[in-house]
């Protein structure tokens, strides 16, 4: 029996206690802990893990499986636990045309943590075999990176019915679970080049949008993201390359990334077998390094501010390492004729 499995085995005798968590009864013996609570303890529990166990995998697989056990929640699925304790007061209706629209943007320089609520389409992908970040795009679907569902990539089958959308939070044990029916890689994904690295997943129920959960903006074929007022990266990867806090943390990250060169681009990765081509879109700091998506990230957004909004403009592929001089992190360039059509055919929007 695996080390992580035990670990499992005490979440589950965790719930026959009475513990309390920051100093807070969650729930008695005789009661079913809710979606919150279940959040919470695993949160603790793996804080508590942390302080003796040094293994990320371990702690990485701990930590999702444990969410994937937790009940799905009683309340409306677009109410947050930080709202639940700070306010009462009902939130404005929220419809798809108020795509792309921030909760609480901010300035950024660097990698820092995200705001509450400030990119409400980000959303982490749990899954027994890997951790992926993905995209809201409309009330019932997910895009992320085909990379992110195959087996030759992850080292085992995902099925959809294992698979657990986290959202409605910046952090990652506030977050409210969501269920996946199935999902659809796109058929010309090639997992040496990583040429069409996108994938769409569909919920077993509509979200109801709000300011902490609703799609991004989808950007026309036309539109060049090297125009846009600024371009950022966001999910709840690792900070480094030699991080080794497990490999995800629990509040989500951003980082503002400048559009590279594709030609540039192209010639960083000249002797590599994957890929720079029409169908990618490179981004970060080419020459010093410093700022990236990092391991984690993959299947999360490249998401560009223009005319007041977030739009969608890639998906992370791939790169050498973490934020290294001269290599740029490579993306599957959504709003490529040939990437749109897939994920509007697999949408049926």
């Amino acid at each position: 029996m695996s080390f992580w499995v035990f670990l499992l085995m005490l979440f589950v005798a965790f719930f026959s206690q009475d513990p309390t968590v920051s100093g807070q009864v969650i729930a008695s013996s005789v009661q079913i802990p809710t979606a919150e609570q279940c959040q919470r303890r695993c949160q603790g529990l793996y804080n508590f893990y942390k302080s003796f166990i040094t293994s990320a995998v371990i702690l990485e697989r701990f930590l999702g499986s444990c969410l994937q056990l937790c009940p799905p929640p009683t309340l409306d699925i677009t109410t947050t636990l930080l709202s639940i304790i700070t306010s009462t007061t009902a939130r404005p209706t929220i419809s798809a045309s108020d795509c792309g629209i921030s909760g609480s943007r901010g300035r950024v320089v660097g990698g820092v943590q995200a705001g509450e609520c400030e990119l409400p389409w980000v959303v982490e992908i749990v899954s027994p075999c890997v951790n992926c970040g993905g995209t809201i795009v409309d009330r019932r679907h997910i895009v992320t990176a085909a990379h992110c569902l195959t087996p030759s990539v992850t080292g085992c089958r995902v099925n959809a019915s294992d698979i657990t959308i986290r959202a409605g939070s910046s952090s990652l044990s506030m977050t409210t679970a969501y269920r996946v029916s199935n999902f659809t890689i796109d058929p010309r994904y090639n997992a040496e080049t990583k040429d069409f690295d996108v994938a769409v997943l569909t919920l077993t129920q509509e979200l109801t949008l709000s300011q902490c959960v609703r799609p991004i903006c989808v950007p026309l074929q036309s539109d060049d993201p090297a125009k846009a007022e600024e371009c950022l990266v966001a999910g709840w990867g690792k900070t480094s390359e030699q991080s080794v806090d497990r490999f995800h943390i629990n509040e989500l990250q951003k980082a503002k990334l400048p559009i590279v060169d594709l030609s540039a681009c192209q010639y960083s990765y000249r002797n590599y077998k994957m890929t720079v081509n029409q169908y990618k879109l490179c981004a970060g700091n080419l020459t010093a390094g410093g700022v990236d998506s990092c391991q984690g990230d993959s299947g999360g957004p490249l998401m560009c501010y223009q005319n007041n909004r977030y739009f969608f403009y890639g998906i992370v592929s791939f790169g050498l390492g973490c934020a290294q001089p001269g290599y740029p992190g490579v993306y599957t360039r959504v709003n490529h004729p040939e990437i749109s059509g897939f994920i509007k055919n697999s949408t049926q929007v």
